[in-house]
C-alpha cells in the first residue's frame, strides 16, 4: 500500500518486510523505532530524502532519530538521511544487525560548538553484524561510524567516503 509517512508504513509493516520509499522529501516526526525485522529502500539517495521534523535527545536511546531495538535486522539503503536545521545526536543508534548501504548521512551534527559537539551517522552499540558499505558521510559532528562499548560487533566497512564536518568548531 502506500503511505503519508514513513512511520505508518512502518507500523503496518509485518517482521521481514519491505518498505519502498518513492522519490521525494518525507519530514517525518520523533523517533523513527525500528523493533522488527524490516528492510528499508528508497527509489535513490540522490531524490529519496528522510529529515527530521525536531532535535534529538541528548542521552541514552533518545540520542537516536532512528533507533533499532536489540536482536532486529534492519537494512537502510538507496536514500539521504539530512538532519539539516535540527539538532542530531546520532542518525541511527543500532542495538541490532543489518546493512546500510549506499545511504548519504549529511548536516548530522548536534551543537557546532561547546561541550557536545557530536554527531555520528551511525551508533553500533551491542554485538552484531552490521555491513556498512557504499555511504557518503558530510556534514557530520563528529564520526560516520562509531562502534560502542556493547561488545563484539563483526561486519564490513567497506566503500565509504567522509567528507569534511563543515562549519563550527568540530
Amino acid at each position: 500500500g502506500c503511505y503519508a509517512t514513513l512511520h505508518s508504513a512502518i507500523d503496518v509493516a509485518n517482521s521481514g518486510d519491505t518498505i519502498h520509499v518513492a522519490a521525494g522529501t518525507y519530514i517525518e516526526t520523533g523517533q523513527i523505532v525500528i523493533d522488527k525485522d524490516l528492510t528499508i529502500v528508497g527509489t535513490d539517495k540522490l531524490t529519496t530524502i528522510i529529515k527530521p521534523s525536531a532535535d534529538t535527545g541528548a542521552s541514552g536511546d533518545g540520542k537516536g532519530w532512528f533507533l533499532v531495538s536489540p536482536g532486529v535486522s534492519f537494512n537502510l539503503s538507496h536514500v539521504t538521511l539530512d538532519g539539516s536545521g535540527h539538532k542530531i545526536w546520532q542518525a541511527i543508534r543500532h542495538h541490532g544487525s543489518g546493512i546500510i548501504d549506499n545511504v548519504k548521512f549529511t548536516n548530522i551534527q548536534y551543537e557546532a560548538s561547546g561541550p557536545q559537539y557530536n554527531g555520528a551517522g551511525l551508533e553500533v552499540l551491542t554485538p552484531g553484524n552490521i555491513n556498512v558499505t557504499n555511504c557518503e558521510f558530510t556534514e557530520m559532528g563528529r564520526y560516520g561510524v562509531q562502534v560502542g562499548d556493547g561488545g563484539a560487533a563483526t561486519g564490513t566497512f567497506s566503500g565509504n567516503t567522509y567528507v569534511g564536518k563543515g562549519a563550527g568548531n568540530w
